[in-house]
């Protein structure tokens, strides 16, 4: 919250940084989801005495003011943890004796080499789906589903998203009724500088990661509305898709006290192969 101080995203933003290279070097993701943590309750106690000095002598704002700024900043600092997090996983694709445990094939979802779809059990990321639950919690939310869309850019920072306009909605698989996201949020997302001999820099160094945040939703099973005809791979080779086929087979689920994640490697060719 920031009330005539320092405004806490831009901390957060520093302290996430420099606990990335702790959590890569130390292989714990678990330390930079504690300081996120942190943070969250840092807000959360100033939000409780600010309303308490405010019904005890009065104020200037109402509390719907510092409500709304402990609602902004969760929001800011949030984001922002998600994005380091994202920063630390595309690090292992990088990597050239991978052994994190936040290691997951599903990352860059598909070998490079051949662009086809890495097999996998359930197209989840369950270090994402960890992350989202807390930053879902310290917003006050019980469930919610997350898709996110994640492709590789060139080097160049001036280089546009191929995923910048892309929706993603959800069909009910009972009713057909079908939702758009609560909230869409669209990074750039630079993987962290750990000054790591084992870091290969000339593959892909950074990444666009769509996120779509479904929190209204109704209670079901859903799937993703397959907008491949809208959205043709933009480097020209026709049989690579945006959705994948399997991604649109998986049955995704809002049920209570869940946060279901999916991270979907775009524009993979049909077929699937095992990963070496």
């Amino acid at each position: 919250i920031q009330e005539g101080g320092i405004d806490t995203d831009s901390a957060i933003d520093i302290w996430g940084t420099l606990q990335t290279r702790h959590a890569v070097y130390q292989q714990n993701h678990e330390s930079l989801f504690t300081q996120f943590q942190m943070y969250a309750n840092l807000q959360l106690n100033t939000l409780n005495l600010l309303l308490e000095k405010l019904h005890l002598s009065g104020g200037i704002h109402p509390p719907e003011y510092y409500v709304d700024l402990y609602t902004s900043g969760i929001e800011k600092q949030g984001d922002i943890f998600l994005q380091k997090v994202m920063g630390m996983m595309a690090l292992t694709f990088n990597k050239s004796a991978p052994a994190h445990p936040y290691q997951n094939s599903d990352w860059h979802a598909y070998d490079f080499y051949n662009f086809f779809l890495l097999a996998s059990d359930t197209r989840e990321a369950a270090t994402l789906r960890i992350a989202d639950a807390i930053v879902g919690h310290a917003k006050g939310l019980d469930q919610g589903v997350i898709i996110r869309l994640a492709q590789y850019y060139g080097p160049s920072p001036e280089t546009q998203s191929i995923l910048a306009n892309v929706p993603v909605v959800l069909i009910n698989i009972d009713t057909g009724l079908e939702y758009a996201p609560d909230q869409v949020y669209r990074n750039r997302v630079h993987l962290p500088e750990v000054g790591d001999v084992n870091f290969d820099s000339h593959l892909y160094p950074s990444w666009d990661v769509n996120r779509y945040v479904f929190t209204t939703l109704p209670e079901g099973t859903y799937t993703i509305k397959n907008v491949n005809d809208q959205f043709p791979n933009p480097y020209g080779a026709s049989e690579y898709k945006l959705f994948h086929p399997e991604y649109l087979k998986q049955q995704i689920k809002m049920e209570p006290g869940e946060f279901h994640n999916m991270l979907v490697g775009t524009y993979a060719a049909p077929g699937i192969v095992t990963p070496k």
